[in-house]
């Protein structure tokens, strides 16, 4: 972070955000500063960064790529999200997130509709058919055999419009419109 930058704070859903030049700063010294910041804590009693990370591995996969790729992690409490772009994310894991709950049963698939039209506002019925965008059957099938070969963290993610969908294998589905803080997540419980 630049001497003199400010942290932006924008709504409670957005969280925090600050922009770093992925050319000339390091990533992983700006979220350690922008952390500090917005917890007030002082970065040296931070948790060390590299308890989360390789912070040379990780500044070396987010300098600038021809393609936007996004990392996100828990820090000091916090989600942490920073892209290739040059933007920081941080976000209170407390923050309220709009869930639904449904039966076990159910695929995964189907909560991926369900959230894509909380979102969007509109009756699931009407979002377009998720195998326009992908095999239902395929996300199914990964997702539910996930968890049956020990602690694994599988997780995936794509957009639909201006949607960016994330599917976990705790069934857990996440829609992020514009910002990764403007979610929806729906648990398949």
């Amino acid at each position: 972070m630049t001497e003199g930058q400010e942290i932006e704070r924008g709504s409670p859903i957005e969280g925090y955000h600050t922009t770093f030049d992925p050319d000339s700063e390091s990533g992983s010294g700006v979220i350690v500063s922008s952390l500090s910041e917005v917890t007030g804590t002082d970065p040296e009693e931070l948790e060390p960064i590299e308890s989360v990370m390789d912070p040379i591995v990780f500044d070396a996969l987010i300098r600038r790529q021809e393609r936007l790729t996004r990392v996100s992690f828990v820090y000091h409490e916090h989600r942490v999200t920073v892209d290739t772009d040059g933007e920081i994310w941080v976000q209170d894991p407390n923050q309220p997130v709009f869930e639904l709950t449904f039966a076990e049963s159910e695929p995964l698939s189907h909560g991926v509709v369900r959230a894509i039209a909380a979102a969007k506002g509109i009756d699931p019925n009407d979002v377009d058919p998720l195998y326009e965008f992908l095999d239902p059957e395929a996300l199914d099938a990964l997702l539910d055999g996930a968890s049956g070969g020990g602690a694994r963290d599988v997780r995936v993610s794509f957009r639909i419009d201006d949607l960016e969908i994330q599917v976990s294998e705790d069934r857990c589905v996440t829609v992020g419109r514009d910002s990764p803080w403007t979610e929806y997540s729906t648990r398949t419980n």
